[in-house]
């Protein structure tokens, strides 16, 4: 991924999440997004000084998956 493709996934996650306490799994990200590592791209935003909340979900079929949120600073 070039440095221009992962800024702009970066700014339209960041963008997502920050709509109405928006929430995202790994899969959704890259569904929506077409990321190949989304991962990556929350621990760039991490660095960047946003607060990204992980919080662990069961699935419908019973796996744990990682849920994404971007906690509000009042």
């Amino acid at each position: 991924m070039t440095k221009t493709t992962t800024t702009t996934a970066k700014s339209r996650l960041l963008t997502y999440l920050r709509n109405n306490g928006a929430t995202i799994t790994v899969a959704q990200a890259r569904s929506r997004f077409g990321m190949s590592n989304p991962r990556a791209r929350i621990s760039e935003l991490r660095d960047d000084g946003y607060k990204i909340v992980t919080e662990m979900r069961p699935g419908r079929d019973g796996t744990v998956r990682g849920v994404y949120s971007l906690k509000r600073t009042r």
